[in-house]
């Protein structure tokens, strides 16, 4: 710290922004670091700025890059990097924080649940949380079946299933049929139904009150269950701390591996197995999977699709189960080799694991191509190789189609003899997540297309005289030519749902389907710019909140 300078008033912020900003944009020196801890010592409500500001400027920056990407007219051979935004932009696009903060993906490593900001005073609801995901869901009495932002209030869900976030980070997950009211982000009523509480540390002394009994929450996972005059609690980890309503003294603790039954005046606690199923946040995803596979939804020209479910009687065989219908007997069964069955994207659900030489799966589409499109969902574990392959055609002969990714993280997207131009994004492929891809390749666009998460990460042109003829492939490795530079090519992690199109997604059409079968929404935070009619008008609600919190800090 640097204690000759001057002290600066609590509610002076030009210095502090300014040292904020040159910290954003990297320009910071030692001596402004030095200034900006003095300053950050001198009061809460200085914290309490930097800490506000600190999110909306990571939330805003992951939003853009979904959201502001350049025109294709405008992309270039080098890559693309948004610039960071100044404080303008960010009270402009506070709504978007509002949502997105909370929203924020945590990556391969752990990092802190990000919180919002209350709403500030004013002539509207203040929302308490988002909808982070839902299958099926119904709430009645409501003009929005499935709302995306909740507000202080009474609920019922009708049927379905549902997470939804918290501001505190606490995240809640319910299957219907059920009964709450939510008071604020540390109080919920629940009247009927099942619920699964995660509790980080920033939301210690959550509580959930049932008719008969109080359930305070001391940073832990719990689930409940609510019925008429009973209720079933069970403790996943941590401590729970439980009392009769009205009743002030008498407080129970219930630790981890324990349970809680109450029938009437009866309440018992022991170290018994739950009878009840507590829903889990990837439940959601994968019960809305179940009931709606994305690619499904995208019939028009579907020849190919495998959702990656072993045959017990062939489990060699990856069946492409769209091969009865017209056109698709251009795209075979898959002849699995070396790959093995594992856990996919959700503890239900089956992928295939490929990290051994020569793990691949072999396939055939026939014919010649104007357009044609494929998705995947794929979790790196590794790139092992100057290109690691997708789904890569035998060779490298006219024609032949090779969907891959660099070493470098980037996409890598050609059929023979295009002219290939660099990835648009920074290191769009992460490891250790599931992450959807696509493919896209039309001559009367005279482009190919290549997305990660929703995203358009690569471009390149497409002549009209371009072949496009797959023919026999590999997905997970390739065949190689005696003289090709880059002979081993294998991927190494797991692959899941692959799809082939004889035309060409639209852009709606890729995101859409991202959203649909992503294990969690909270991954897209930082990738999609919301795409929903819930969430446009959700934010066009919070403009009026955005602006009077430029206001209020302008005025102090």
């Amino acid at each position: 710290m640097n204690p000759t300078r001057q002290n600066a008033e609590p509610g002076d912020r030009g210095e502090l922004t300014e040292l904020i900003e040159r910290w954003c944009n990297r320009q910071a020196d030692e001596a402004d670091v030095a200034r900006l801890e003095e300053l950050l010592w001198q009061g809460r409500e200085i914290r309490t700025f930097y800490r506000r500001y600190m999110n909306l400027h990571a939330a805003l920056h992951s939003w853009c890059e979904g959201s502001l990407a350049p025109s294709d007219e405008d992309r270039t051979r080098e890559r693309k990097v948004i610039p960071w935004m100044s404080w303008g932009g960010w009270a402009v696009a506070a709504a978007v924080a509002l949502v997105f903060s909370m929203l924020h993906i945590l990556g391969p490593e752990p990092e802190p649940v990000v919180l919002i900001e209350p709403a500030p005073a004013g002539d509207h609801e203040e929302a308490l949380g988002v909808m982070v995901n839902q299958s099926g869901a119904e709430f009645r009495g409501m003009s929005d079946e499935s709302p995306f932002g909740l507000v202080a209030g009474d609920y019922e869900l009708a049927k379905g299933i549902v997470h939804f976030r918290l501001t505190n980070g606490v995240d809640v997950v319910m299957r219907g049929p059920a009964n709450f009211q939510l008071v604020n982000p540390l109080d919920m009523r629940l009247q009927r139904g099942v619920v699964r509480a995660i509790v980080p540390e920033s939301g210690q002394g959550f509580t959930i009150a049932s008719p008969e009994m109080l359930f305070e929450d001391l940073g832990t996972e719990f689930g409940l269950s609510v019925g008429e005059g009973e209720s079933e609690m069970y403790v996943f980890t941590g401590q729970v701390d439980v009392r009769r309503v009205g009743e002030e003294g008498e407080v129970s603790s219930v630790f981890e591996g324990e349970s809680l039954r109450q029938q009437g005046t009866d309440v018992k606690i022991g170290r018994t197995v739950p009878e009840i199923s507590f829903p889990t946040p990837e439940d959601v995803g994968y019960e809305g999977w179940v009931v709606n596979q994305p690619p499904l939804t995208l019939p028009d020209g579907l020849i190919g699709y495998f959702p990656f479910e072993p045959d017990p009687e062939k489990p060699n065989v990856l069946r492409n189960v769209v091969a009865g219908k017209e056109g698709a007997s251009r795209v075979s069964d898959g002849l699995i080799r070396g790959a093995r069955w594992v856990s996919g994207r959700w503890s239900e659900k089956q992928a295939l694991l490929f990290d051994r030489v020569g793990d691949a799966v072999q396939l055939e589409v026939a014919g010649e191509f104007d357009e044609i499109s494929m998705s995947a969902w794929i979790y790196v574990d590794r790139l092992d190789y100057a290109v690691n392959a997708i789904f890569v055609s035998n060779g490298w002969a006219p024609g032949d189609l090779h969907w891959q990714i660099l070493r470098t993280q980037d996409p890598i997207l050609a059929v023979h003899a295009i002219d290939e131009r660099g990835a648009l994004l920074e290191r769009p492929i992460r490891f250790g997540r599931w992450v959807h891809v696509a493919a896209v390749l039309s001559k009367s666009e005279g482009r190919t297309r290549y997305y990660v998460d929703g995203q358009l990460a690569q471009v390149n042109k497409l002549p009209a005289e371009s072949l496009i003829t797959p023919g026999l492939s590999q997905l997970g490795d390739w065949v190689q030519e005696a003289a090709d530079p880059y002979p081993l090519r294998g991927f190494r992690g797991k692959m899941d749902e692959f799809a082939i199109w004889d035309r060409a997604l639209t852009e709606e059409e890729v995101v859409e389907m991202t959203r649909r079968g992503v294990p969690s929404l909270l991954q897209l935070a930082d990738r999609l710019k919301p795409v929903t009619p819930e969430a446009r008008a959700f934010f066009k609600r919070s403009k009026k909140m955005a602006t009077e919190a430029r206001e209020q800090d302008s005025d102090r």
